[in-house]
């Protein structure tokens, strides 16, 4: 007896995996700008659900591991922030926020170094990233190494005028703008 194939062969079974292909892009993406909506409207539940059914399909997704890396981190669960945003950095090794965001974890847990490391690769990665440089700046403020941090706040301030996270940080520390 004879059985026949339920995949079809030749060019039409290259159609069909090509339409399943985006089928599943698409849910992906879908998933993907449903969390960013979620994020900018502030509903992290949401966004949370959404990334990590994106992961369900693509476990090694930069932005999903990203996002949930830094809500991790806002909700204070480091070991998850840090295994989402390592795994966020496979995938995208150049990252400079994973870097900076990822920096910020390991200062929250105190490990001043390894966040140091990490930040400057940020810095590195992007110049101009006044956010990675404000960071940068209080990792050697905690240092109490103020002529450091002062020149951190001040390229916060060259790249980035009103941030006026900088100009406060520098004057706690007694320096000028």
């Amino acid at each position: 007896m004879k059985t026949q194939s339920v995949v079809p062969t030749g060019s039409s079974s290259v159609a069909i995996l090509h339409q399943i292909s985006n089928i599943v892009a698409s849910e992906l993406s879908i998933d993907e700008m449903l969390g960013e909506i979620a994020l900018n409207k502030n509903d992290l539940h949401e966004a949370q659900l959404r990334f990590e059914h994106l992961l369900t399909y693509s476990p090694n997704d930069y932005m999903a591991n990203y996002n949930l890396g830094a809500l991790a981190m806002q909700q204070n669960r480091l070991e998850d922030a840090l295994s989402h945003l390592q795994t966020a950095l496979k995938a995208e090794p150049r990252s400079a926020e994973a870097h900076n965001t990822l920096g910020s974890v390991y200062f929250l847990q105190g490990d001043l170094d390894t966040a140091q490391r990490e930040i400057a690769e940020a810095v590195q990665e992007s110049p101009k990233f006044a956010q990675a440089h404000y960071n940068l700046g209080l990792i050697f403020a905690k240092q109490a190494e103020n002529d450091k941090a002062a020149a951190q706040f001040r390229m916060v301030l060259q790249i980035n005028p009103h941030m006026t996270a900088a100009r406060d940080a520098l004057a706690s520390l007694g320096y000028q703008p």
